[in-house]
């Protein structure tokens, strides 16, 4: 299953194991390339949202969760 413009395999097996690479360095990819700012604008994100305490959050995205995370730390009342 290969994108025939631009060459890219997009065979569910072959992006698994594509993501189960990156998985375990990600964190520390992301903290690296970024100075640490990632964290700020998490905490950014989670005060701007702004939610009422019986808010909740579905974190779409969520790659290792750590966006999810951050809103669960900040008040434990979200779900």
């Amino acid at each position: 299953m290969t994108d025939g413009e631009n060459g890219i395999n997009k065979d569910p097996k072959v992006v698994g194991a594509m993501f189960s690479k990156i998985a375990p360095v990600y964190d520390l990819l992301n903290h690296s390339l970024s100075l640490g700012i990632h964290l700020n604008w998490k905490k950014r994100l989670v005060k701007g949202a702004n939610l009422p305490s019986d808010g909740v959050v579905l974190d779409l995205c969520t790659g290792t969760g750590d966006v999810a995370l951050e809103f669960i730390k900040s008040r434990r009342e979200f779900k």
